[in-house]
């Protein structure tokens, strides 16, 4: 250690204690040195007690993490960090140090920042699983054939930058299957730390981006490919204008990726505008609901890590989101994605409740007024526009259900009950020309008032009564005369003290400011419960 840490310390009673604490940790020279690295300059009894305090804090902020199946710290450290200094993957409260003196609080930091790799996997044909030191062979490691780990850390520190010793890599730093007896202990590190990976590359000091595969040459390959880098859902929280990222693998036959010069080919120039195009997951006025049509348009091994992927756009830039759904992978997508719901915003729920003109088909599973998880991968259901909703659906954790404030308005719909032979196909995008126009004749109060109506979608009212709930009232709204509205039914029996309103579909009316402030009365506005 003297010798790695450029120190002549003597071999007194107090160092020899802390070397003795080293090795109830540390497996072989490597781990050794990760483990004491960051506190050999310290006081040795100050260093037992920083890795007393460390371990502590690790342990119990893991286990406060999770309550009830849902996560309730939204930003936690990584639990591993490749260390590649010592080429070792080392407990990230290894890296950590704290004040030492008593006036002090213990207060866990880092010795140093850490960057993250992005990578895609290769198909599993191209991969091979690699027993290794560097992680204790604790589980084999999936790297692509045509590379090693050794090569993949030489350029690691190639690329680093001044003070960073630690990176995280998923292949290495997040526990992989391996041995049957471990598996109990993957699924149970799982359940935190699959759905707060987004939040480690967002506290990333810096990026790596192997589009090409992890330790893989950069070329720009088939931009349509299920295994491209920018077709992945787990690179699409990922994403980083960070300008301390770099494009790892460049190599003498790799291309330049600035698709803006002149006399470049034409794929060198479609990568660089896709990478540029693609959505970032923070820092732009993105909603979610935009994110989930971006994520039903990637490829998964599967639907529940689609969903599961999801996890950062709740999180990310809200600072009132108090919990994640944890990840289980026995669990169904589509419950995955109700427990998703139940921790969405008021507001982004609204958004599916005022712009998926279907009703849910959850039954058993999820609500009507929302839709599940298959109906969104549908093109013909996808919405083409957001909606900001000031007064959303609100979730009621004491009756498990959901709820909304609004006038409830009956009505009689007529004339959108028949829809184009064309606009019927599940494959088909709503078009302008499968515009359906109609008629709304208002019940009650006010009583007696036709309205016109359109629907913008493909799914069929069939004439009679029903209840209106209109979206916020705002002026001027988009369309200047146009007022979206939930079109339903209030279901029987009723839960006390709330009506329940099922879902049927949504429409628009036309009408003045005058005429819509008579559907907009707060005073007769009032808790709904949806179905």
């Amino acid at each position: 250690m003297n010798f790695h840490c450029d120190t002549s310390y003597v071999l007194k009673p107090e160092r020899a204690a802390l070397l003795q604490t080293c090795l109830t940790y540390a497996h072989d020279f490597g781990f050794g040195y990760s483990f004491l690295r960051s506190r050999w300059h310290m006081d040795p009894y100050s260093a037992m007690e920083n890795i007393r305090v460390c371990q502590e804090k690790d342990e119990t902020g893991r286990d406060a993490a999770i309550i009830d199946g849902f996560i309730v710290k939204k930003y936690i450290r990584p639990r591993r960090l490749w260390d590649l200094w010592s080429n070792r993957v080392v407990p990230t409260w290894w890296a950590c140090t704290m004040p030492e003196s008593p006036m002090q609080t213990y207060k866990m930091v880092y010795c140093d920042s850490f960057f993250a790799v992005s990578h895609a996997w290769l198909d599993e044909s191209e991969r091979q699983a690699v027993m290794t030191p560097i992680n204790n062979k604790e589980w084999p490691v999936p790297i692509p054939k045509s590379t090693t780990l050794e090569r993949i850390r030489t350029e690691l520190l190639h690329h680093t930058h001044v003070g960073l010793e630690y990176t995280w890599v998923d292949v290495l730093c997040l526990r992989q299957k391996g041995r049957d007896s471990q598996e109990p202990v993957r699924k149970q590190e799982w359940r935190l730390d699959i759905p707060t990976i987004g939040a480690i590359y967002r506290s990333a000091h810096s990026m790596v981006f192997y589009y090409s595969g992890l330790g893989r040459p950069f070329q720009i390959g088939n931009l349509e490919s299920e295994r491209h880098w920018v077709n992945r859902a787990w690179t699409l929280q990922e994403i980083s204008r960070n300008e301390r990222s770099v494009v790892a693998g460049m190599s003498r036959s790799s291309p330049r990726v600035e698709y803006d010069e002149a006399n470049i080919p034409d794929n060198v120039r479609a990568f660089g505008k896709k990478v540029d195009d693609l959505p970032m997951p923070y820092g732009a006025n993105r909603k979610f609901m935009f994110f989930i049509s971006e994520m039903h348009r990637r490829f998964a091994t599967s639907e529940l890590d689609k969903v599961a992927g999801l996890n950062y756009f709740i999180i990310t830039g809200k600072k009132n989101v108090s919990r994640l759904p944890i990840y289980n992978a026995d669990d169904d997508p589509e419950d995955l994605w109700w427990r998703l719901v139940s921790v969405l915003q008021p507001n982004e729920r609204a958004e599916f409740f005022f712009t998926y003109p279907e009703p849910g088909t959850g039954r058993g599973k999820g609500p009507r007024w929302c839709p599940s998880w298959s109906q969104q991968k549908k093109p013909r259901n996808l919405p083409r526009d957001g909606y900001f909703s000031l007064k959303g659906v609100e979730f009621d954790t004491v009756r498990d259900g959901y709820w909304i404030n609004r006038q409830p308005v009956s009505c009689e719909i007529k004339g959108l009950a028949e829809i184009s032979e064309a606009s019927k196909e599940e494959t088909r995008r709503w078009r302008p020309e499968d515009a359906r126009s109609g008629e709304v004749i208002t019940l009650g109060t006010p009583d007696g008032i036709a309205w016109s109506a359109f629907a913008d979608h493909n799914y069929p009212i069939p004439d009679g009564r029903y209840t209106l709930l209109m979206c916020d009232w705002e002026k001027p709204s988009a369309l200047e005369r146009w007022m979206r509205c939930v079109v339903g039914q209030i279901a029987e029996p009723t839960l006390e003290p709330f009506k329940v309103f099922e879902k049927v579909s949504i429409i628009w009316i036309e009408g003045t400011e005058n005429r819509f402030l008579e559907l907009w009365d707060e005073e007769r506005q009032e808790p709904i419960a949806l179905a």
